[in-house]
């Protein structure tokens, strides 16, 4: 079972249109008038971000649009233009980003979809945390996209992330705009790629992973953290590729459908045996190849669950607890990356 509801999508979105809002280098702006040193209204602030974004200055652009962000004047455009100076800090540019894809479409479905997990650590590098902003950047990018949300959506209270704010959002790809979910495919990957580089240490030539990621119990160091946060980018990702079937360009439709189905046939397993605390020698060969599954440390009596948890979708929602059910699901995801077949190859 998963998580994205299908409802028809606009078919007037132009595929090139989400630029505008997503690319991080926009030209032709003026600079807005000023009254001292602050800019006068709500449009002259976006059009500061955009003066930013234009040179790539990341930190000005995230500067001038978080005030804003974090007010009761955010609106759908404020997010994604939030999103877009977020996604500057995670080395997206749209154009560029679509044509590495386009370019290594077959590694990425390569070997069942053992392919697509090198290929993020290839694409979306980062240095380590304190080094660059390219992971923080992508989650904050994924949690303005996330607020994005089509008009007249109503979202019941448990499936909400961030109640209460001024950019209350959804688990469900669904609920939110065309735009945003298109925009979600590439910092969801940057994402991924990124904790990647940082935990999982890629061969510089061949990018399989040098070294285990490390939450691999429901209790593990960072499970609450950049553990939920990188898979949380997962489940959105595969989410957003779903909900934007049929939109996408022909030369990228195949590739994307590839990798959402090669994730959708993979991931509930995987979430299954974390919330049961399944004794990794009782698993077939092709999940536990090198012996290096570890129990989640849940149990089924207290997390049971058949398919990944709707709330893996929010990367807060990890409480680092053996009797969590979104931390025993993602321990298990994570233990599927770690060590199947069709999971990142290493050691």
């Amino acid at each position: 079972m998963f998580f994205f509801r299908k409802r028809p999508i606009a078919a007037v979105l132009v595929w090139a249109g989400i630029a505008v809002a997503g690319a991080t280098a926009l030209t032709g702006c003026s600079a807005p008038e000023e009254i001292g040193t602050d800019p006068v209204g709500k449009q002259a602030i976006l059009d500061w971000v955009d003066i930013a974004l234009s040179s790539g200055n990341c930190a000005d652009a995230v500067a001038k649009i978080e005030p804003l962000l974090n007010s009761e004047e955010s609106d759908n455009t404020v997010r994604m233009k939030a999103a877009s100076a977020y996604a500057c800090h995670a080395g997206i540019n749209f154009f560029q980003t679509v044509t590495n894809i386009s370019a290594n479409s077959d590694a990425m479905t390569a070997d069942f979809g053992a392919g697509f997990w090198p290929t993020m650590a290839k694409l979306f590098p980062s240095a380590g945390a304190g080094l660059d902003y390219r992971a923080e950047g992508a989650i904050l990018a994924i949690d303005a996209l996330q607020a994005t949300l089509a008009p007249g959506i109503a979202i019941l209270p448990s499936n909400r992330i961030n109640a209460g704010s001024f950019n209350e959002g959804s688990l469900f790809a669904t609920d939110r705009t065309s735009d945003a979910n298109i925009f979600m495919i590439f910092n969801a990957m940057a994402a991924i790629g990124s904790f990647e580089n940082r935990y999982g240490v890629p061969d510089p030539v061949t990018y399989k992973k040098t070294a285990l990621l490390p939450w691999k119990t429901a209790i593990s160091v960072g499970m609450d953290e950049d553990g939920c946060a990188y898979v949380s980018s997962i489940f959105n990702l595969m989410d957003s590729l779903g909900a934007t079937a049929g939109v996408v360009p022909a030369n990228l439709a195949t590739t994307l459908n590839l990798i959402h189905d090669n994730l959708e046939f993979v991931l509930d397993g995987a979430c299954a045996i974390g919330c049961k605390g399944t004794d990794p020698a009782l698993l077939p060969v092709e999940l536990n190849r090198n012996n290096q599954w570890v129990n989640s440390g849940c149990s089924a009596a207290v997390t049971d669950c058949d398919a990944c948890p709707a709330g893996l979708r929010d990367r807060t929602r990890c409480l680092k607890q053996d009797d969590d059910i979104i931390s025993c699901a993602a321990a298990g995801v994570v233990n599927f990356i770690n060590s199947a077949d069709a999971g990142w190859v290493g050691p």
